[in-house]
């Protein structure tokens, strides 16, 4: 004769299973994950010999709602080893999305409600990280893509891009009156790729102590 207890335990157990394979189908079929091209984005330091200057990272979250993703989570750290300066021009990098619309980075403030007209440039010393939120200048509030739009780009496999405008300075450089900045300018291009949970990542995801 089965015991109660070990009964109650095994419906426990089967209503515990249906759950996460019920959540991970959800997440199928309404979340997306964004992946990084961090080859690419190597290759790009390399060819402008900034890979022993600075480092990039983007904190994004484990799933995305198609209407989730608000804001590009982005660090950029200062590595140099030669007390280089590094500033981040805003007003001049740019998102596109996956119909090669561009609209200017904004990076968000806290208390931010209107876009601003200009944006002052981040200054990174050497050993220093920022960490910023992003968006573009087609709203602040919403989603940074339109849910159909959002849809339609990761069943073809579309990309959308990070544009960032970076300013390099050596410490020895002499101000000039009147000039805001002088040093070198790199354009660095960050490309991701939204992509649909496989069934083993869903599971995992699920599985996740919350």
């Amino acid at each position: 004769m089965i015991d109660s207890r070990d009964l109650l335990l095994f419906t426990v157990y089967l209503i515990i299973i249906f759950y996460v394979f019920y959540q991970a189908r959800l997440s199928l079929r309404n979340e997306v994950r964004i992946e990084p091209d961090f080859d690419d984005l190597k290759n790009q330091l390399a060819e402008q010999n900034l890979q022993d200057l600075v480092t990039f990272s983007f904190k994004f979250r484990d799933k995305y709602r198609y209407s989730e993703l608000a804001q590009l989570p982005v660090s950029i750290k200062n590595i140099s080893k030669n007390e280089e300066t590094i500033r981040v021009d805003w007003d001049q990098s740019s998102i596109t999305d996956f119909d090669n619309v561009t609209g200017r980075v904004i990076r968000i403030t806290s208390g931010m409600t209107d876009i601003p007209q200009s944006q002052a440039l981040s200054t990174i010393v050497p050993n220093q990280m920022i960490d910023e939120n992003l968006s573009d200048d087609k709203g602040i509030a919403g989603p940074l893509f339109k849910v159909e739009k959002f849809k339609k780009a990761v069943d073809r496999s579309a990309s959308f891009y990070l544009r960032l405008f970076l300013m390099v300075s050596d410490p020895d450089t002499v101000p000039v009156k009147g000039v805001p900045y002088i040093g070198r300018s790199y354009p660095l291009s960050c490309q991701f790729l939204p992509k649909k949970l496989t069934w083993a990542r869903a599971l995992s995801i699920a599985l996740k102590p919350r």
